[in-house]
């Protein structure tokens, strides 16, 4: 082997390897695979695998779920050059203290439908008697051996967050030092309607920034995507956005090394830079002293002995190391002195160990140098800020905005210098800048809202806020930030209810809202917010605030019932009784408002004023109303003023409330049927039948020929919802009926061919309208929901599209169409775990196509990622 060849470790997907891989045909690389088990994509996952190197044991029945061949075997490892880390996902599928991988754990129930689908729906839930319960109905859990209960019981999945991702990231580069790392992040792109993957944007805006603060080297491949052309750089003519097209690996191969592991390594580079004007592997050779036409290089390079050099230096500094980075770059100054770079760095060390002043004369030198250098000036704002001299620093600032209106880093410490000095406008243009070049992100359109609080733009803040939560609805410091804005603006009523939403999420933040409601007048409202602060377990009201509150609502109790203002009344005394459950006051209250009600109904009801009464119980059963005597006794009335539905209804809710139900049933149905209401007595007969009483059976009877007649009535009439609703009825009861079975069958032929005359004439309201008819009687109605699945694919509905496909594959389950559809409208809207087993199933119909198959591969790779 050369001593100019460099040996690499990926450890990530194919994204890394493949195109190194295709590299070392043109480029002087040895891969060096050796006790790497399989690809990952977590960097949780890749400590798991540096673990591995380093000896640590794996379990040998995880291999299946970890390698493409499921065993782990051991080899003397040789050494290797530089190691290529991939951090494609934030997600990660925890089993005991192991990480399985994604793709093999899909693999392995692949020929047990439903339970990978089941496992991601309880991804979030930790109680296994949970898990056993809906895991237990499903065919395919009896197959499963003992690992496999396991992981679907106690396996979980968890999202990485920024700083867990940063601390990962650090000891990923010390587990493996002196051997130097590369990060790499995923292809962000844009999906097929132009829109960026959200989660994917984040991800790789996390990778670049902490690589760009800790000094890693990191290699985003977009911009090469993207100058290459999307269609000709990935699989699928760009519609597959996690895989290469076979041409571009090569190329990107090459760039890798050129741009980032030769210059890291202080090695050249092999055999001249590959362009990305080449559609081949064959590499092009450069004119002597020249730079190709493809590649973007500056007009001056320095030596690559220098760049590595810098690049130990940066990592050095990101270990805190600062005392071997100031020898290395004293080292480098003795060479060449006249390098931006080695003054920018040096400014750094100096700025880390507290000497601002040396800092900033190195960051000056490193400006003067290299003007149109931005790492020096962005250094300078720091010093500044450290220093005191705001205006300063939001000078630079403000000249760094101008020069890079793009650089997210060089945007964030801007925005930060302009508020520290209180140019609040100015930091606000920038924030609203950041959130519109990473529109994932909630954190710019938070902080607007924080500077225009600042700047006491009160209604502008509350915008910004809802901005924010229309990102994200659950983002606490948006709703803190709105909640402070609403209360600047006295607006309490909008108030009460933005800090309701809080008090599950951030209690203390809601508790501060507390004093202004109760002075405000509005103490309902906060005694439900402190129930539900107190609820989370992390704060309870403060004892003198909850006597005031508690002093507050009494008052408003005594003086609504002296007002006779019944229903403030009882939301005063029912919110006391929300933070104290025993306050014998607050039950005195409520019964004292209970009971003149119902004197007052009874004795309306003795005088014949039924409305009267009706009201006066209808008020008693908002107080209390689960109140089976004052049920029965509105029931009655009911009864006596011949109001016969609402006397059926009335008796129906006792027989839900009461133990002994057959009465009451037996009242609710002969109501029912006094009413006309024959569908209603049919169902409620129905149910007395089947518990074997013989009276309902009889009574069933008699019901069922009145809604027979009914039944053929409303048909002859052309009333067609109405006889078809009650021909269900009929044959929900009496399955074998004719005439119900003749009724339903005509009225359904009705509804066919008016469907086939909407699509003639490709009226789509009307197509679905007749639809919904037709599936609310019918609802495994098959042409009906393969016109609905039509309609709705056509007009990207893909959510209800889903629906209407599921219930199309549980009625028809060999059809390979409809799961085939099933899993595009899912990958549509990023539904993988329900689009993954639609995709398996399709497969396990019509084996190898190869459609089919692509779209299972474009799936489980985007899930990976996602």
């Amino acid at each position: 082997m050369s001593q100019k060849d460099i040996v690499y470790t990926t450890i990530g997907t194919c994204r890394v390897a493949e195109p190194l891989g295709a590299a070392v045909q043109i480029r002087h690389l040895r891969r060096n695979t050796t006790n790497i088990y399989g690809f990952i994509h977590t960097a949780r996952e890749a400590l798991q695998q540096i673990d591995y190197l380093d000896g640590r044991e794996i379990p040998a029945e995880l291999g299946r779920f970890l390698s493409q061949d499921g065993v782990l075997m051991r080899s003397p490892r040789p050494r290797t050059d530089v190691f290529v880390v991939e951090i494609s996902s934030a997600k990660e599928i925890v089993f005991d203290q192991w990480l399985l991988q994604i793709n093999h754990l899909e693999k392995n129930f692949r020929d047990r439908p439903g339970l990978i689908d089941a496992f991601f729906r309880l991804k979030g839930e930790r109680d296994p008697d949970l898990r056993l319960q809906r895991l237990s109905a499903l065919p395919g859990f009896a197959q499963v051996d003992d690992l496999e209960r396991r992981i679907l019981l106690e396996g979980y999945v968890r999202t990485t967050t920024r700083d867990e991702l940063e601390a990962e990231m650090a000891e990923i580069v010390a587990r493996l030092k002196p051997t130097p790392v590369v990060f790499v992040n995923h292809i962000n792109v844009p999906d097929a309607q132009g829109h960026p993957i959200e989660s994917r944007a984040r991800l790789c805006g996390w990778v670049q920034e902490i690589c760009a603060e800790a000094g890693y080297p990191n290699f985003d491949p977009t911009p090469h995507v993207t100058a290459h052309g999307q269609a000709r750089a990935l699989a699928e003519a760009g519609r597959d956005l996690n895989h290469y097209e076979a041409s571009f690996k090569p190329v990107l191969g090459g760039i890798l090394v050129d741009e980032v592991l030769a210059p890291l390594l202080g090695r050249a580079a092999a055999a001249g830079r590959v362009t990305l004007d080449i559609l081949s592997s064959t590499p092009v050779q450069a004119p002597a002293g020249q730079f190709p036409s493809g590649s973007a290089v500056p007009a001056q390079m320095a030596p690559a002995q220098i760049v590595a050099g810098l690049n130990e230096a940066k990592k050095r500094i990101a270990d805190g190391d600062l005392d071997e980075a100031e020898v290395i770059l004293h080292g480098l100054a003795a060479e060449d002195g006249r390098h931006a770079g080695l003054h920018t760095l040096l400014g750094t060390v100096a700025f880390h160990r507290g000497d601002t002043t040396a800092a900033t004369a190195e960051f000056r030198e490193a400006v003067e140098l290299d003007p149109a250098a931005l790492e020096p000036r962005a250094m300078l704002v720091k010093s500044a800020l450290r220093m005191g001299k705001v205006e300063e620093a939001c000078s630079i600032a403000a000249d760094l905005v101008r020069r890079s209106p793009d650089d997210l880093r060089i945007l964030l410490v801007s925005a930060k210098a302009m508020m520290r000095g209180r140019f609040f406008p100015e930091a606000i243009a920038i924030w609203r800048r950041i959130a519109l070049i990473r529109p994932e992100l909630v954190l710019p359109l938070i902080e607007t809202a924080r500077c225009e609080m600042k700047a006491r733009n009160f209604e502008a803040a509350l915008a910004a806020a809802d901005e924010a939560l229309a990102r994200d609805a659950q983002e606490a410091g948006a709703l803190v930030i709105k909640a402070d804005a609403l209360l600047k603006l006295r607006r309490m009523r909008e108030l009460a209810a933005v800090s309701l939403d809080l008090a599950g999420i951030e209690p203390k933040a809601a508790m501060a809202a507390i004093p202004a409601l109760i002075s405000a007048r509005y103490p309902e409202e906060a005694a439900a917010i402190v129930a539900t602060a107190r609820d989370t377990g992390e704060v309870d009201i403060d004892a003198v605030m909850r006597a005031a509150l508690i002093r507050t609502l009494e008052q408003r109790g005594k003086v609504a019932s002296e007002r006779e203002d019944t229903p403030a009344a009882a939301a005063a005394w029912k919110a006391i009784l929300l933070i104290d459950p025993d306050s014998a006051r607050a039950a005195q209250g409520l019964r004292r408002l209970f009971s003149p009600l119902i004197a007052a109904a009874r004795a309306r009801a003795a005088e014949g004023d039924v409305p009267g009464a009706v009201a006066a119980y209808e008020a008693a059963l908002a107080i209390q109303g689960d109140n089976v005597r004052i049920l029965r006794e509105l029931a009655l009335t009911h009864d006596k003023a011949g109001q016969w539905l609402r006397a059926s209804q009335r008796w129906a809710q006792l027989a839900r409330l009461s133990p002994d139900t057959t009465d009451y049933e037996k009242r609710a149905g002969r109501a029912a049927m006094r009413a006309e209401r024959y569908d209603l007595a049919v169902r409620i007969y129905h149910e007395l039948d089947a518990a074997g009483d013989e009276q309902g059976a009889r009574l069933l009877t008699s019901a069922l020929r009145r809604l027979v007649r009914a039944m053929r009535e409303d048909f002859a009439a052309g009333h067609l919802e109405v006889a078809a609703f009650k021909a269900a009825i009929v044959l929900e009861v009496s399955p074998g009926s004719e005439v119900g079975q003749r009724t339903f069958r005509r009225v359904m032929s009705s509804y066919s061919r008016r469907l086939r005359e909407a699509v003639a004439t490709e009226d789509a309201a009307l197509q679905e309208e007749i639809c919904r008819k037709m599936l609310e009687l019918e609802p495994n109605r098959p042409d009906a929901l393969k016109v609905l699945s039509r309609l709705y694919r056509t007009a990207k509905r893909h959510r209800d599209g889903i629906e209407v496909l599921q219930r199309l594959t549980e009625i028809e389950p060999d059809d390979t169409r409809h799961w085939v559809k099933l899993a595009r409208s899912c990958r549509a809207i990023r539904l993988y775990d329900r689009g993954v087993p639609a995709a398996l199933r399709a497969l396990e119909i019509e084996p190898g196509d190869a459609a089919t198959v692509s779209l299972l591969s474009d799936m489980l790779n985007r899930q990976a990622a996602a």
